[in-house]
């Protein structure tokens, strides 16, 4: 059975771009989950905060090559002027325009983040009992 503090990968709303303070907020509680889900004892507050810092940036990261990687060269360098002049709505569009299934591709990412992480139920590390 797992425990109820897992962490899922149903973050739909996030996306490669910075986003809107939604979207950031849904990854912080994500992994708020996640930092919950490894039961450590010994966290400062001060602690904690630097270390969910440093898991969203890991998890952007995850999603960040997740989404990147289903672009195509062309698509890729069309990505990159639109990071230096467009809006996030515009980037986002993009994105969701070039990557269909974005929402799964970026639920993926985040299944890998935590099964990597050894919270997910496939990790080598996880705190679940069947």
């Amino acid at each position: 059975m797992m425990n109820s503090t897992q962490p899922q990968s149903d973050t739909t709303n996030t996306s490669v771009s910075s986003g809107s303070l939604a979207q950031n907020q849904v990854l912080f509680d994500f992994i708020d989950k996640v930092i919950s889900a490894k039961e450590y004892t010994t966290l400062d507050e001060e602690t904690r905060e630097i270390l969910r810092n440093q898991l969203v940036g890991r998890a952007n990261d995850y999603i960040n090559a997740s989404v990147l990687n289903q672009l195509n060269d062309d698509q890729i360098d069309e990505f990159n002027v639109l990071m230096d002049n467009a809006s996030t709505e515009q980037i986002q569009n993009y994105l969701s325009d070039k990557v269909p299934n974005i929402q799964q591709v970026v639920q993926d990412a985040l299944t890998n983040f935590i099964n990597d992480y050894g919270v997910g139920p496939d990790s080598a590390d996880n705190n679940y009992s069947e």
